[in-house]
């Protein structure tokens, strides 16, 4: 068993230049003419296109068991490129090993006429991890989520009964019998719309009595190429999943609330983002620099899963939405502790992720140092948080009130009021409560620490390419200052001595232990973090369209964009991009 997300399994596949195989199952992965197989069996056999001309909703989820190597979402994305659609397609992909690269070059060598798609999915970047990972291509209006578990336990940490297909695409059920159990065919129909559709390449008895008895109408049809029959079906209830949200309202314009906005917007849903400041720049977002912060947990927790999920969906998000540059991060294992942490990371295996650095090639990215190896993560990036929001806050439908403090907000029917101090009264269709310690008034389990970080400018200092995480951090420069940070206070009494501190460590690693030093220029803030050092994303109890997103703690730039996504879903009746058990651990 993996124990941790990060440890995964991959593929074992045979090819002769045509077929690709299964050498764990004994089986192929589809037949010579795999395109025309999933065309035909898949997207014909749910009627996609046809369904798709007549679609009224905001968002068409498909369901795979059995995603193997992606030929069928890679299928699917052909035919969905086929024309401009005015909703968005949610593809969740369960399988129990992770895609490579490597798989899609075989698949690239096989099909020449899906190339386009092929290289849309190389560009996304997949990570392969254990749980969720969501992959968002916004301007083709797709998510997908891939699910990277046993297909019971994947299916039952499904969120939403939403799913409009269902591609039932796992191998010979004679090799593969746990992808076709009543249990998992249950649960099919249990996460299925109330007009949902399945198609599948077998016709063995008992799965298609299974899926009968669970409620589907289910027909034979004739087979693919040689196989004689396959089966096909439907599920028909009264009850139609709807959309009615055009216009909300979030409170507090720090990353939280910014990256809801973007995400909400890029929906086509109207966004009004309140602050009770009268600048961006200022609160506990409006830092001078961030940077991501990659320490995993060491274990398969929930929380481990969670931390993996949302950095690298965050990640990607700046990277392919917003255009930040990938830099890479440095861990220096300045104390046992860091040390033991950095060896365990590495017996992941994850080249793809990880390496150690040393000699040579450290001191081309810090110079000369008292760093001997330390522990390069090649994905993660710093950036300015005021850039940042002035580029998720840009949107065309989202309008920005400053200086408007909320005091109360009511929600009567499908409506929801909000009240200013000013004596402002909106009204809206949704309101999100992003106001950092401001979630109190919702949840006493939150807490409040604060920080200082110094700002050193010296052209002659730190001109490292990079940041370094040890004992603080150190920034690359940015207008010529370097960032050092970050303290851990208890009060709002700050202490200018504990960052200090700070800046004399880093003078110590780089060898200029005794120089003297000017902090040239002081930031302070707050921390708001849970108790159960998770963050919170989830409706507010008790009510049917307020939502909150908090405690971040020090990991704003790392999860701020995936709990958007979550939120964001949550409002659009989307599928979570996350597994019910840790979503759970996200309500306030």
């Amino acid at each position: 068993m993996n124990d941790h997300p990060l440890k995964v399994e991959h593929h074992n596949t045979t090819s002769d230049g045509g077929s690709i195989a299964s050498k764990d199952y004994e089986d192929r992965y589809f037949q010579d003419n795999g395109f025309d197989e999933s065309k035909e069996v898949y997207i014909d056999g749910n009627d996609l296109e046809e369904r798709w001309e007549s679609f009224s909703g905001s968002c068409f989820t498909i369901g795979e068991l059995g995603f193997g190597l992606g030929l069928n979402f890679l299928t699917t994305m052909h035919c969905w490129l086929k024309k401009e659609r005015s909703f968005n397609l949610d593809y969740i992909g369960i399988d129990k090993k992770i895609l490579e690269k490597k798989n899609l070059v075989l698949l690239e060598e096989a099909f020449p006429n899906l190339k386009k798609e092929i290289n849309i999915f190389k560009e996304c970047d997949v990570v392969g991890h254990n749980g969720f990972e969501c992959i968002s291509i916004p301007d083709l209006k797709i998510r997908l989520i891939l699910v990277t578990e046993d297909v019971q336990k994947a299916i039952n940490d499904i969120c939403i009964s939403n799913i409009d297909a269902w591609f039932l695409d796992g191998f010979d059920p004679k090799k593969n019998p746990e992808m076709w159990t009543e249990d998992v065919l249950k649960a099919v129909f249990d996460l299925s719309s109330s007009d949902s559709s399945f198609s599948s390449f077998t016709s063995v008895g008992r799965i298609r009595r299974a899926l009968l008895e669970n409620g589907f109408e289910v027909n034979k049809v004739p087979g693919f190429g040689t196989k004689r029959h396959r089966i096909v079906g439907r599920k028909f209830e009264k009850n139609k999943k709807s959309n009615e949200i055009k216009k909300i309202a979030i409170l507090g314009a720090g990353l939280s609330g910014s990256n809801l906005a973007f995400n909400l917007a890029n929906s086509n849903i109207e966004v009004d983002i309140y602050d009770a400041l009268d600048d961006l720049s200022k609160g506990s977002s409006g830092g001078p620099i961030a940077s991501m912060y990659p320490k995993f947990s060491l274990d398969n927790s929930p929380r481990s899963k969670f931390l993996i999920a949302s950095y690298f969906f965050s990640l990607n998000f700046y990277i392919k939405t917003l255009g930040f540059e990938n830099t890479g991060l440095l861990f220096y294992g300045s104390d046992e502790t860091k040390d033991k942490w950095i060896s365990k990371i590495l017996t992941l295996k994850r080249d793809d992720l990880f390496e150690l650095l040393s000699d040579d090639k450290l001191e081309d990215l810090l110079g000369l140092s008292q760093i001997k190896k330390a522990l390069h993560v090649k994905k993660g990036l710093f950036l300015q948080p005021l850039e940042l929001k002035k580029k998720l806050l840009g949107h065309r439908f989202i309008k920005i009130i400053l200086n408007e403090k909320y005091v109360s907000f009511t929600e009567e029917k499908n409506k929801v009021e909000v009240h200013f101090k000013s004596g402002l009264s909106k009204s809206y269709d949704a309101l999100a409560v992003c106001t950092g310690k401001g979630l109190k008034d919702f949840n006493d389990n939150l807490k409040v620490s604060y920080g200082q970080m110094a700002g050193i400018s010296n052209k002659d200092l730190f001109n490292i390419k990079m940041p370094l995480n040890h004992q603080g951090y150190i920034i690359p420069k940015v207008n010529g200052t370097n960032w050092i940070g970050s303290t851990y206070e208890q009060s709002a009494d700050f202490k200018k001595e504990n960052i200090e501190e700070k800046v004399k460590l880093n003078h110590a690693i780089f060898g200029n232990k005794d120089m003297s030093y000017e902090i040239q220029d002081l930031w302070e803030g707050e921390r708001v973090s849970a108790k159960n050092n998770l963050p919170i994303a989830s409706k507010i109890p008790g009510a049917k369209n307020i939502y909150c997103i908090g405690g971040l703690g020090s990991r704003g730039l790392s999860y701020a964009p995936f709990l958007a996504e979550i939120v964001s879903s949550a409002i659009q009746d989307k599928q979570i991009p996350l597994g019910k058990e840790i979503f759970t651990l996200l309500n306030i």
